[in-house]
């Protein structure tokens, strides 16, 4: 099981390297979320990462939620640092929400009003790598019972950019509290600021190295 683990991990790093001719930061560790199966009509495990590509953030202030599986496939939702700000008053109210749903002892379905997030997508199908743009990040709220409550975040569905047969849609994504906290610790600018100091350090050391 740990060789099995060692290597997806390394399969989703090499994929995010493989991507980028430049420098890629992980801002986040695994971010342990769900997502709904259709098939066996249940919701299963999945993780996500939170990345930035130095030039990106430094020219356009760009971070992206990756997601990628066992096979090499992915996808790479791009946030702006306007984006930022929203999810994260997303987190929050399904943060407020949560607390008083377990405090009255409740189950609710219910969107996430007036936050919707323009980002565009890359991903790939079958390895096969494709550009989305022009979509809108939304929020929800999900209870499974009167304690136990997500945050659902997912993509309407557009065309992809290079090929007229395909549709994009993001899978739907489930933070469930410690997900939800974790996500909103790895978007803030003091941890990006953070993160980025310490990869310019470890350059630099490795730099001495000729």
């Amino acid at each position: 099981m740990a060789k099995k683990i060692i290597i997806v991990f390394l399969i989703a790093v090499v994929s995010i390297a493989s991507l980028f001719s430049e420098d890629v930061i992980f801002l986040s560790d695994d971010i342990n979320i769900k997502y709904e199966n259709d098939i066996w009509d249940k919701l299963m495990d999945d993780s996500v990462k939170v990345i930035t590509v130095l030039s990106m953030y430094q020219n356009q202030g760009y971070v992206s939620l990756f997601n990628s599986d066992a096979l090499g496939d992915f996808e790479i939702i791009y946030l702006s640092e306007e984006g930022r700000g929203i999810l994260t008053n997303m987190i929050n109210k399904y943060l407020n929400w949560e607390t008083l749903a377990i405090t009255k002892g409740v189950s609710i379905s219910k969107d996430i009003p007036d936050l919707k997030i323009p980002v565009f997508a890359y991903y790939s199908l079958m390895k096969e790598p494709h550009t989305v743009k022009g979509l809108t990040l939304t929020a929800s709220f999900y209870s499974t019972s009167p304690k136990i409550h997500y945050l659902i975040l997912e993509t309407d569905e557009k065309k992809v950019a290079d090929n007229d047969f395909l549709t994009y849609k993001m899978d739907s994504w489930y933070f469930d509290h410690e997900a939800a906290i974790a996500l909103e610790k790895s978007l803030t600018k003091e941890n990006i600021e953070t993160k980025i100091d310490e990869y310019n350090k470890q350059e630099d050391i490795e730099s001495e190295f000729v």
